[in-house]
């Protein structure tokens, strides 16, 4: 009998509505350097349309392997409207000034560049930085950016 393992991961959700599907994929998928190819569509009846990227990582094999972190949905839906007020979702990056020159390179509009949110030493090894950034997208949205940097160093040898 061949044991199941199950493993349970962490999923955000954030559906940015769009005017152009295209142009959004296109503008995601180069700012974020998704596989254009990875994306699922999903396109139900009532005419509502989303395009999902699923976030991956290589294992140790080079096999793609999902990392549950989050999923963005680009969709229409006729009473969802892009726009820069109300609700910001706040996605993460790893490097967020690349990440700002490709906004910039395709399209949107950066509102404000990489700010320190916080810093805090949890001990006198660990140092956590927090940056955020804001832009707009090709649709319209406020859109922010998050990036969170650990730096620990060992303590010195005793002389």
């Amino acid at each position: 009998m061949q044991a199941t393992r199950k493993k349970i991961i962490k999923q955000q959700t954030v559906y940015i509505p769009t005017h152009d599907m295209a142009r959004a994929q296109a503008f995601y998928a180069n700012i974020f350097q998704f596989d254009l190819s990875a994306y699922h569509t999903i396109e139900d009846p009532n005419g509502e349309r989303w395009s999902i990227f699923p976030m991956e990582d290589a294992d140790a094999d080079g096999k793609k392997v999902p990392t549950g972190f989050f999923f963005i949905g680009l969709g229409y839906r006729r009473n969802l409207i892009p726009c820069d007020k109300g609700t910001i979702p706040f996605l993460p990056c790893v490097d967020m000034e690349a990440t700002l020159e490709r906004v910039e390179a395709h399209g949107g509009t950066i509102l404000q560049p990489a700010t320190l949110e916080r810093a805090v030493n949890t001990s006198e090894e660990t140092h956590i930085a927090i940056y955020y950034a804001f832009f707009l997208d090709t649709e319209g949205n406020k859109i922010g950016l998050t990036h969170g940097r650990v730096t620990t160093t060992s303590p010195s040898p005793n002389p």
